[in-house]
């Protein structure tokens, strides 16, 4: 109604200012009219700009972001090429060993000077300490997404150098705490995991992780679409989500960051009933501050 008003004015305004012209004889009706519609073709054109403005600065946001992507340097190659298969593990192996690390960022106090950690086989971990000492550093080290200085960090029993990142991260199932959803159905970010699952076989990993009911009493169930990176969702739900998606997976290794951190306790228990039905053939390794979270686990390592 602003633009309406004021479009008003602005054209009554050139009116009397046409008229004035003409009547002192410094330009035709022709050159008036004219000038009229050039303004009010520019005008227009304006408008556009100024609506589409906040568009345009998104844009800009979205293409930094982008070429910041491209620009971030390649995993090596040679090594990611590399597939070794791992080997089925005993209750009595270790699934993880961080063997004398060293690792510290840029510029900044080493967090791991010749560290030590065990993860046995076929339990469930929780990795305490305080916060700042590196727990989550620990779960990037062991996805390469950071080098170590030095020592090694084996998964089964192989170095993950000969493994190779690629065979690595096919191990582990990474359920971070703020986990990325996209803008797609329920069904295929849980089935994200693996593409070629069933239905079925998600709804029973959506089971697993206390997601289903919640799921189930949508609109459209596992067709309901995920709407800007989950904001028609709760954090609870969202992680719910993310950990249905690491069950799918069905690695030999779960790897949670702090991620039953939203969840109440109800919900948490359940997915800790779940979680000691797959520990019979599965590693889950939690990093976690929760008392009840620390109190459900079969071993702690201290970081």
């Amino acid at each position: 109604m602003f633009n309406s008003g004021f479009d008003l004015f602005c054209a009554l305004m050139f009116v009397v200012l046409g008229i004035i012209l003409v009547q002192q004889k410094f330009a035709t009706i022709g050159e008036v009219a004219a000038i009229y519609t050039l303004y009010t073709s520019l005008s227009f054109r304006f408008l556009q700009l100024g609506k589409n403005f906040p568009e345009l600065v998104n844009c800009i946001a979205y293409a930094e972001r982008i070429f910041e992507f491209l620009e971030l340097p390649e995993e090596n190659k040679e090594i990611i090429s590399k597939s070794i298969l791992v080997k089925p593990v005993t209750q009595k192996e270790d699934a993880v060993v961080f063997s004398n690390i060293s690792f510290g960022y840029k510029d900044k106090e080493k967090l791991f000077n010749r560290a030590t950690y065990e993860f046995p086989a076929n339990k469930l971990i929780a990795a305490v300490g305080p916060s700042g000492c590196g727990k989550s550093t620990l779960a990037k080290l062991l996805l390469g997404f950071y080098t170590i200085d030095r020592g090694d960090i084996l998964i089964f029993g192989k170095s993950i150098s000969e493994l190779g990142i690629s065979k690595v991260r096919e191990q582990i199932a990474y359920v971070p705490q703020e986990p990325y959803l996209y803008n797609v159905s329920i069904l295929d970010n849980i089935r994200y995991a693996r593409k070629t699952a069933s239905k079925q076989e998600v709804m029973e990993a959506a089971k697993l992780a206390n997601a289903h009911e919640f799921i189930s009493k949508m609109e459209n169930g596992y067709d309901t679409v995920i709407i800007n990176r989950g904001n028609n969702l709760s954090g609870g739900e969202r992680q719910r989500i993310a950990i249905a998606r690491a069950i799918l997976k069905d690695s030999p290794v779960i790897l949670m960051d702090e991620a039953t951190s939203a969840l109440d306790n109800e919900s948490e228990q359940m997915i800790a009933d779940s979680i000691a039905s797959l520990k019979k053939r599965k590693t889950v390794i939690m990093i976690a501050h929760r008392k009840k979270t620390i109190q459900m686990a079969d071993s702690i390592v201290e970081v």
